[in-house]
């Protein structure tokens, strides 16, 4: 991995960028990107595809014109293009045929014998798995990718680890892309990922036993600290999170004597 500049990236060859755009950024960037007449090419992933249902949220491959690379660039460096998790760039030796059929298979993915939908596209997620990656992933999921310009802590270019992306294996790339224990570590080790699950049993406790959560949420604001503190013990416990539900919870508030109230009012 190499610190640089957009702008560095963008002149320091003449390949064709292409973007990973997550349109449900503030503000869309494809918007912004044909209000300037940027963008050479460009198609909603989920269209004509098991996800069509979905297409307002469909993360977008976009092709960027040449003379257009200067001025995104130099947006991109001042910050002021759209929120952090609008997506990223890279370069590729695959026509864009290829490129488009590749990543639209390569939306759904299998995490722990489950078919799951992974928004790549979307900063936040990309800069915790992207770095993680080993050969197999690159050979599989990222296979058309060259090398990435994405924004960690600053603009970092990540160079494919699969030398032979010119080399198709049509079996290879239909076949779903499984999340290993590697990318599953670092992702529920992500602060990021950690806000999330917090946010969805939250919602599921009031969804589910709203007279419980209140009790749990007594005085205002403690419950999602008191969920918070129950994941990062069974994270420090290398616990799986996607398997921890909201009844679980539920039985560790009732061992730690948060529900005696309501117990002791039946």
């Amino acid at each position: 991995m190499r610190k640089m500049t957009w702008v560095q990236w963008i002149i320091s060859s003449s390949e064709p960028v292409y973007l990973l755009i997550n349109t449900l950024a503030k503000p869309n960037p494809i918007n912004v990107m044909y209000a300037n007449d940027w963008i050479e090419k460009a198609f909603p992933l989920y269209y004509k595809t098991p996800l069509a249902h979905l297409i307002a949220q469909s993360p977008w491959l976009v092709q960027i014109k040449p003379e257009s690379y200067i001025p995104l660039s130099q947006l991109l460096d001042s910050k002021t293009f759209s929120d952090d998790s609008w997506g990223w760039a890279y370069r590729s030796q695959l026509s864009w045929d290829k490129q488009l059929l590749h990543w639209q298979v390569k939306q759904v993915v299998h995490l722990s014998n489950e078919s799951v939908l992974l928004r790549l596209a979307d900063t936040r997620i990309a800069r915790i798995l992207i770095p993680e990656m080993i050969y197999s992933d690159w050979r599989s999921l990222m296979m058309p990718i060259r090398d990435i310009l994405i924004d960690l802590d600053e603009p970092t270019q990540i160079i494919s680890l699969n030398k032979e992306i010119e080399f198709l294996d049509p079996i290879l790339q239909q076949r779903p892309f499984i999340l290993d224990t590697h990318l599953i570590r670092a992702w529920q080790n992500s602060k990021y990922a950690l806000t999330l699950y917090i946010e969805n049993l939250s919602c599921e406790l009031w969804e589910n036993i709203p007279q419980q959560a209140q009790l749990l949420d007594t005085p205002e604001g403690i419950l999602n600290k008191r969920i918070s503190d129950w994941l990062q013990y069974q994270r420090n416990k290398l616990a799986d999170l996607n398997f921890l539900t909201y009844q679980k919870f539920q039985q560790y508030a009732e061992s730690q004597g948060w529900l005696v109230t309501q117990r002791n009012e039946k």
